[in-house]
C-alpha cells in the first residue's frame, strides 16, 4: 500500500536527506526537463516512492542518456517489448549515505516518458535487494528484448566501493 506524504512528514532522517539531495541533484542537472517543485512522495514499507513530472515529453533513450552522461548514474538496463510499444530503463545511484535511489523510466507509449520514478532507500541492502530483483525480472520477461545491461559482477561492484 503507498501513502501519500508530503516532505515535512517524512520522520526518517535518512530519507529526508536523500530526497533532499535527490530533489537538488534533478533540479541541478535536469531542471530544464523534470519539474521538481510538482514531485509527489509516496511511503511504502522499506522505501519512499518519489514521482517527477516532466516539463514535456520527452524519448526514453533521450532520458537515458542524460540520466548517464548529466547524472553520472548507473544505467543497470534499458529494455524494450518486441513489439516496441512498452520501454523500461533503471539507473541507480552509486550508494552512499543519504544518496541511495533507483530511477525508474516507463513508457507505454513507444518509449515517450513524462515523469520520473524514484525509489528512496536508507539502507544499501535493501537498495541492493531491490536492484537485483528489478534485474531478475527483467532479464526473465521473455516479452523483452534487452537493449543494455550492466553485468551482475559490475553492479555487485558499485556496491562494495
Amino acid at each position: 500500500m503507498n501513502i501519500d506524504i508530503n516532505q515535512d512528514s517524512i520522520m526518517n532522517e535518512s530519507f529526508e536527506m536523500t530526497v533532499f539531495n535527490a530533489k537538488n541533484l534533478f533540479k541541478g542537472n535536469l531542471g530544464d526537463v523534470v519539474n521538481v517543485d510538482e514531485m509527489k512522495l509516496f511511503q511504502h514499507q522499506g522505501f519512499l516512492e518519489m514521482v517527477i513530472p516532466l516539463r514535456s515529453q520527452v524519448m526514453a533513450e533521450d532520458m537515458t542518456e542524460k540520466l548517464d552522461k548529466l547524472m553520472k548514474l548507473n544505467i543497470l538496463y534499458a529494455a524494450k517489448s518486441y513489439d516496441n510499444k512498452l520501454y523500461k530503463v533503471l539507473a541507480y545511484s552509486t550508494p552512499v549515505e543519504n544518496n541511495m535511489f533507483i530511477v525508474f523510466l516507463e513508457s507505454l507509449q513507444y518509449g515517450i516518458v513524462d515523469s520520473i520514478t524514484i525509489h528512496i532507500f536508507d539502507s544499501i541492502e535493501a537498495m541492493l535487494l531491490k536492484v537485483q530483483n528489478y534485474k531478475k525480472l527483467v532479464t526473465a520477461d521473455k516479452s523483452m528484448k534487452v537493449l543494455e545491461s550492466k553485468s551482475y559482477k559490475n553492479m555487485l561492484r558499485i556496491f562494495m566501493e
